[in-house]
């Protein structure tokens, strides 16, 4: 079911209509459907994850009132990826790739979509937005943020959710990576 997702995702530029996504996770009837979000966001990403490093695939959807947007970790459009020419190493980390958090945040607004209506928009992240990302999401506007994986943790970021009044919400779902 997934496998079908994943190629709609990106036949639609990352943007599908809310109802479409929740009818495939059968509907929102049910109190579990974070943990919904979160599974489906996992099984969606993963074949998308261009990079080589751990800890493993890495998404983001944002949900609004009628549309859910996508994010995974990729290169800039028209840049060739890490599994193409390897890494591109800075301090431990890849920086060839955008996070999948900004890649949502930059697909909204490629498309008009604005994520501070009425602080309703809510980010699912597989892994807790690092300090950059949570710097993005603050300023966007999204007032709500659950992962399921804790790869990143800093007290810094901790301080700027605090102090910006975002709540988040971690969601145990069995992510086998993320919270060594």
């Amino acid at each position: 079911m997934y496998f079908s997702v994943s190629s709609d995702v990106i036949r639609n530029s990352g943007v599908l209509d809310r109802w479409v996504v929740e009818s495939l996770l059968g509907g929102v009837s049910n109190s579990n459907i974070d943990v919904r979000y979160l599974k489906h966001l996992v099984d969606v990403t993963t074949p998308l994850y261009s990079c080589n490093r751990p800890p493993g695939a890495a998404g983001a959807l944002i949900v609004l009132r009628d549309k859910i947007i996508y994010g995974w970790v990729a290169p800039p459009s028209f840049s060739q990826s890490c599994n193409s020419i390897g890494c591109e190493m800075e301090d431990g980390h890849c920086v060839r790739n955008l996070h999948a958090e900004v890649q949502a945040i930059i697909r909204a607004a490629r498309y008009g979509l604005a994520l501070d209506s009425n602080g309703q928009a809510a980010i699912y992240s597989v892994l807790k937005p690092c300090y950059n990302c949570t710097k993005a999401i603050i300023h966007a506007g999204i007032k709500e943020i659950f992962y399921a994986g804790i790869a990143y943790d800093e007290e810094r970021t901790n301080v700027i959710l605090r102090d910006a009044g975002v709540s988040c919400h971690y969601i145990d779902i069995g992510l086998e990576y993320g919270n060594d």
